[in-house]
């Protein structure tokens, strides 16, 4: 009786473990088939979307958008922009387009009048002077100086003399003048 319970304690270990080394054996051969799968994903992800690399693509669009606000451009004169995936050139042109526009037109919008005038001044210079003069390109940085009169007390004489012009009439350009004795030729 004994040997016979112990003959079936035997066969009953040698199925348990019989069927955890099945078990163990799946296991590996679902790891190995993981591990391959994730390998050739790995390899494939700069190709078109397959179901090998569907996660690597879906990672890269992740982290490419993540880590796009922190990189993005602050000024118009910027133009760099961040590197992206393969995958995600097309949605990154789009967005480096939308992203330009909308610096430029908080740009435009940030401008005042006076500055505003000074570009279309700028670009009436463009059209009369390009190619045309060799000191233009030299000019391009400085901005027009609108009143060439400095001191307070010259200030104060161009509004007295605006003052005593007759309406409707406008100053185009003013100067100062300097009258020089004859003999010696100082100033007076």
């Amino acid at each position: 009786k004994y040997l016979r319970m112990r003959a079936s304690a035997i066969v009953a270990q040698s199925w348990v473990r019989r069927f955890l080394a099945q078990r163990q054996a799946e296991r590996r051969r679902n790891a190995v088939q993981v591990v391959r799968k994730f390998i050739k994903g790995f390899i494939s992800r700069n190709e078109p979307e397959t179901d090998l690399n569907r996660r690597f693509i879906q990672i890269a669009r992740k982290q490419f958008l993540l880590r796009l606000p922190n990189s993005l451009p602050q000024s118009i004169l910027v133009h760099s922009w961040p590197p992206c995936p393969v995958i995600c050139r097309e949605a990154s042109d789009h967005l480096r387009r939308m992203h330009r526009s909308w610096l430029v037109r908080k740009y435009r919008l940030a401008l005042t009048p006076e500055k505003k005038q000074q570009f279309e001044l700028k670009v009436l210079a463009e059209k009369l002077f390009k190619e045309k003069k060799k000191s233009y390109p030299g000019s391009v940085g400085a901005w027009f100086v609108q009143d060439q009169l400095i001191t307070d007390s010259q200030r104060q004489m161009r509004a007295h003399f605006q003052g005593s012009m007759p309406h409707g009439d406008r100053l185009l350009y003013a100067s100062i003048v300097h009258k020089f004795d004859r003999h010696g030729y100082k100033k007076r």
